[in-house]
């Protein structure tokens, strides 16, 4: 449902956060260790992302602050599940 109410672009680029949210949520629930290196790809994962979804920023104001909530709860609750059904 959130996919209808925003872009293409913004919805992509919300969708490949999810590694980093996965690692994010798993350092901050599990006390997991993070390396410098695992950090820094992911990092480098979202700014590849933004790069690709750069030339259709001008479709930016297009979506809605709700479609991208929803499909930003789509990330969180897809790596809670990663996370959960880790152990």
């Amino acid at each position: 449902f959130g996919l209808s109410l925003t872009t293409a672009s913004n919805a992509t680029f919300i969708s490949t956060m999810e590694p980093v949210v996965t690692i994010a949520l798993s350092w901050l629930l599990l006390k997991e260790q993070v390396s410098k290196l695992l950090a820094g790809l992911g990092l480098i994962a979202c700014l590849g992302v933004v790069l690709i979804a750069a030339p259709d920023a001008t479709a930016a104001g297009r979506g809605s602050l709700w479609g991208d909530t929803l499909v930003f709860l789509n990330v969180l609750f897809a790596s809670l599940y990663a996370i959960a059904t880790s152990r």
